[in-house]
């Protein structure tokens, strides 16, 4: 089940299983994707205490702490995604990511298919 899968089970009301679909690493990766150049030298290993709420008729946010690595240290910092889809406007599913103080966005459509 890949991360578009999900928001819209969420959407749609289902309750996926949150580990038995991987989303904390689901957004490991997306942080991977979105923050190469925002925070370079970084990796990310994970959310903890993940948590979700519907904040609009099509947007779902995502809060929790995420893990962030550089070297051989390793730290939490906040953690919050929201994920709109915007697919009526041609828009695809956007996301907006923030860890710590650092914001990035994108769609999952690029994310599907990143520029080169």
């Amino acid at each position: 089940m890949n991360l578009e899968t999900i928001f819209l089970s969420l959407l749609n009301g289902d309750h996926p299983d949150f580990g038995e679909v991987r989303l904390s690493a689901r957004f490991e990766n997306l942080a991977s994707w979105l923050f190469p150049t925002v925070r370079p030298g970084c990796w990310y290993d994970g959310v903890a205490e993940l948590r979700h709420r519907r904040r609009k008729e099509k947007q779902i946010v995502f809060n929790g702490r995420m893990w962030v690595c550089r070297g051989g240290n390793q730290w939490q910092e906040d953690f919050e995604a929201h994920l709109t889809d915007m697919r009526l406007t041609r828009q695809g599913i956007r996301v907006k990511m923030w860890i710590g103080n650092f914001c990035a966005e994108g769609s999952l459509q690029e994310l599907r298919h990143p520029p080169q």
